[in-house]
Parts: C-alpha cells; structure tokens; sequence
C-alpha cells in the first residue's frame, strides 16, 4: 500500500469426496459403505502490516473459515440395518447405521502491537472469534437389527434393536476470546528471559431445551479463570557462544470440543432419546419391534431410565503443562547439535 503499510491476503478451496466411505483396512465388513464421506473447505484471510516507528509494528489480520464434512448416503435408507455379530468384525448390510454431518463457520478478528524500548520487546494482543457450527446426526434411521449368525437372521432372532429419535440438528453459537501480553528482556549479551501471560475464555451456549428431571440439562458450565502464564530463558555461558542452554515453562488452554457441547444440548432424555432394546436372541420373547419393521417414532411403553450428557458444575477448559529444557551446541563452522 505504501513504505508504513502492507496488506496481503490468502484464499484457499478444498473439496473432497469419497464414495463407499474411507478405509484404512484392505477389506471391510460393509459398514458405511452406503454413505460417501467428503468435505468442502474455504478459508479467507486478510493481514495488515503497519510500521509506525522503528521500534512499533502492528498487524491487524481477520480470517473467515468455512467447513463442511459430512458422511451421508446418497439417498435416504429404505430398510433396516442388519448387524451380525458386531460392526468392526462381523457383517453389515442393509440401511446405514448413521449419518453425519458438521458445517462450521468462523470469524477471527486478531490485533497484534509489537514495541522495542531499550533491552526490552514487549508484545501485546487480542484475538476475538466467533463460532457458528451446525451438527446433524442420525443413528441407525431406519433402525439396526444386531444378531448372532446368519441363521438367526432368516429367524428374525435378533439380539438387540438401536435407533435414535427427535432432534437431528443442532445449531451452536460459541464465541471465544483471548488477550495476551509478552516481554523479552535481555539481560545482558549471553542472557535472554522471555516472561508473559494469556487469558482464553470460550463461552458455551446455554441450552434451549432441558429436562426438569434432570437440573443439570439446564445449563452448560464454562471455566472463565483461563489464565495462563508463560517463561523462558536462553543462556550462552561460554564466551564464544558455542553453546546455548535454553529453557521454557508455561500453561496452554484448549477449546472444548463443541461435539461435546452438541452431545450436552439434546442429549437430555427428551430432546434426542435413544432406544436399545433387547430381542429373541436375548431370551426376550415379547420385543416391542419385530424384524424386519422399523420404527418412526419412540415407543411408549419402551420403559427403561433415559441417558443423559451432562457438564460437570465445576467444570474446566482442558489444559496443557508443557515444559522444556535444550542444550545446543555448535561444531566448527558447519555442525550444530541440540
């Protein structure tokens, strides 16, 4: 733009698909492979660069990021799931057992001022970012017939029945702010400390929906004591600095998995319920399903006590103690080892 100010941008475009699901085994049972799995991905950044002085620089930058990934077939199931033994070493057939999907769309706004005054650089910034994610998923649409071998199922002998019911999609709306301030001092020509401290914060959605059984489906705790402090050091004890001990402590905060967050908001007993019911192959000779008939809504007389996702009330963002301590040591003109 001129000598003080440089804008640059970057665009990227992914777009994946993958018929029949993916693989990591040279063969496979069956399951999944009704869906196709892919992606599409778009990701937009824009950074400015401004020199004020000799000893102040800033960089503004904002980042729009958009995912899709999703498993899904390529028309809705007709029938059933039909399991025999399980799904990772036995056979599947029929309708898929789930579909899935998740669109993820972020705004990132991050400021950054950089200041040298004296034997000191200090750094300071803000990093504000906003989430929007819808989760879509379904388990066994059609229902999943589990059974022991072939014969039982020409029986119709199944052992259990799974299916999920309700609320298939789930919108979230999590935003997430950071700040954080850096100071590298150097002591003297063979001695550098670098001493700082961040505060992440990521606030969860309070669930639409609870159930009044169950207080805990009311509300999402999130930790807001997120503060995270950072030192290091690097010293060259010798006078011609062949070798450099180097040394770092600090705390690093992480999100929470807003699969999670989504499991927490319908899982509740009444929002999205979940039916597991047991067959002739588990001596139940009065089942509420029959094979091969699916159900379209949740039983009533299915009985039994709901599940339920729930957040702890003291609960904390995940975090990392990481530390580390280095000697590197330079070899003649060429070789370097640490």
């Amino acid at each position: 733009m001129n000598s003080k100010n440089t804008l640059d941008g970057t665009y990227n475009y992914q777009r994946y698909r993958s018929p029949h699901g993916y693989f990591s085994t040279p063969t496979s049972t069956g399951d999944g492979l009704s869906l196709t799995d892919g992606s599409t991905s778009n990701f937009f950044q824009l950074s400015l660069h401004t020199i004020f002085n000799d000893k102040t620089v800033n960089e503004l930058r904002f980042h729009y990021g958009s995912d899709f990934h999703f498993d899904l077939p390529d028309t809705p199931p007709t029938g059933p799931a039909i399991v025999i033994q399980n799904p990772d070493t036995g056979f599947v057939f029929g309708g898929n057992r789930f579909q899935l999907s998740t669109a993820d769309h972020r705004y990132e706004f991050t400021d950054n001022l950089t200041k040298v005054l004296g034997k000191h650089t200090f750094k300071a910034g803000v990093d504000i970012n906003y989430n929007r994610d819808t989760d879509y998923f379904v388990y066994a649409p059609k229902g999943e017939f589990q059974f022991a071998s072939l014969a039982d199922v020409a029986a119709g002998s199944f052992q259990l029945y799974l299916q999920s019911f309700g609320q298939s999609t789930v919108p979230i709306h999590s935003p997430t702010y950071a700040v954080f301030a850096q100071d590298e001092f150097r002591l003297s020509p063979k001695l550098t400390v670098n001493y700082g401290v961040r505060y992440d914060l990521q606030v969860l959605p309070t669930p639409k929906v609870c159930n009044p059984d169950l207080s805990l489906t009311c509300h999402i705790s999130y930790s807001k004591n997120n503060v995270a402090p950072r030192v290091g050091f690097a010293y060259s004890p010798f006078a011609n600095n062949s070798t450099v001990l180097r040394g770092s402590f600090g705390l690093f905060y992480m999100q929470e998995d807003l699969l999670d967050v989504s499991q927490a908001l319908v899982s509740n007993g009444i929002s999205r319920p979940f039916l597991a019911t047991t067959g002739p192959g588990f001596g139940n000779g009065n089942p509420i399903v029959s094979y091969p008939t699916s159900l379209t809504a949740f039983p009533s007389g299915a009985g039994g006590t709901p599940s339920a996702v729930v957040f702890a009330p003291n609960f904390r963002s995940p975090y990392v103690e990481q530390g580390s301590l280095a000697v590197e040591h330079q070899f003649g003109a060429h070789t370097h080892c640490a």
